[in-house]
């Protein structure tokens, strides 16, 4: 485990542990006495502060440093003969992605990128239905994405967007942009709105249409509390899903949500989600499959984000319309 940072505390250690075939041996991390503590509490025997020294204890690696070190730890890891699982964003330019990719094939190693709401239970089974055909055409999808609280990181790189790669977008929404090219595949035309000109947005929004000729909207905010939630309609019906859940909610056409139950929603059982995606590595690193998120995955994804802030125009606000006040 190649940084100690919030991610590796609360979601890939966590993870691992119920994860079967899954040994953490070593944790690295500049700050010792940190990847000390979490050492103990997880009861791995090994920490190091230099991550050339991740061969001598390990086969493969899961790298949660922050977005601008990911290229140069994973050709460092290429190079000594270990398997990478990359934290999202893969990098944070398509040039350092492709850098990442040639490096795995040249190593002849595993490159798959931890984009985890594919793992969820909610995730699987909206891909399983719509690539089952049973909606039909898909003709509009919405995700809106966004929280006023804060997750608990140990660094400040999301807020440097030569470090990020950029704000709101890549930083939370590259998930949900990840999920809509996940489940229905490569987009034709772009809209993008941000709040701000310098690549470090807060609210952005994403109007596009894909290839299928499917209606797609995503809205990301790191200021305002949204649905969390996927609304796809298709021909037969429609889908609501959470962002990432155990269950979702299927409508045949004509039917109501007033039909349903009024039940809550199953709680998220977050560490079976990130030891699925575990699993999944371990499978591509034993050459049973190709992992569900690898590098090509990771690229596409950073490829739309570079055209979105390549393309983009200013967010409006209810504050910028001219008011008339009567004498």
């Amino acid at each position: 485990m190649v940084g100690c940072g919030a991610i590796a505390e609360l979601g890939h250690l966590p993870g691992a542990a119920v994860a079967p075939d899954v040994d953490v041996t070593v944790l690295i991390d500049r700050d010792e006495s940190r990847a000390r503590a979490m050492a103990e509490a997880f009861g791995i025997a090994h920490v190091e502060t230099d991550i050339a020294r991740a061969a001598d204890h390990a086969e493969a690696a899961i790298v949660a440093l922050p977005p601008h070190l990911h290229r140069p730890a994973a050709e460092t890891l290429f190079a000594a003969g270990l398997h990478v699982l990359m934290e999202k964003p893969l990098a944070t330019s398509v040039a350092d992605s492709d850098a990442m990719i040639a490096a795995a094939a040249k190593a002849d190693r595993v490159l798959a990128v931890a984009m985890m709401r594919r793992f969820a239970r909610s995730a699987q089974y909206l891909k399983t239905l719509i690539d089952s055909g049973m909606l039909g055409k898909i003709k509009r999808y919405h995700a809106a994405s966004g929280a006023a609280d804060a997750w608990p990181s140990r660094s400040p790189f999301t807020f440097d967007a030569a470090q990020a790669g950029g704000g709101a977008l890549i930083s939370n929404g590259c998930h949900d942009v990840d999920l809509m090219l996940w489940l229905l595949g490569p987009i034709e035309t772009l809209d993008f709105r941000s709040d701000s000109d310098a690549r470090m947005e807060g609210n952005c929004v994403l109007e596009c249409r894909l290839q299928s000729g499917t209606e797609a909207l995503i809205e990301i905010s790191r200021t305002c509390t949204l649905s969390n939630a996927i609304h796809i309609e298709g021909e037969r019906g429609t889908v609501i899903a959470p962002l990432m859940g155990e269950a979702i909610t299927l409508l045949p056409l004509g039917a109501g949500r007033e039909l349903l139950p009024d039940v809550p929603p199953p709680p998220l059982q977050f560490d079976q989600t990130m030891a699925r995606q575990m699993a999944d590595f371990v499978a591509a690193v034993r050459g049973e499959k190709a992992p569900i998120a690898d590098g090509e995955a990771g690229r596409d994804m950073i490829a739309l984000v570079e055209r979105c802030y390549a393309e983009a125009r200013p967010l409006s606000f209810a504050w910028d319309v001219p008011v008339t006040v009567a004498a």
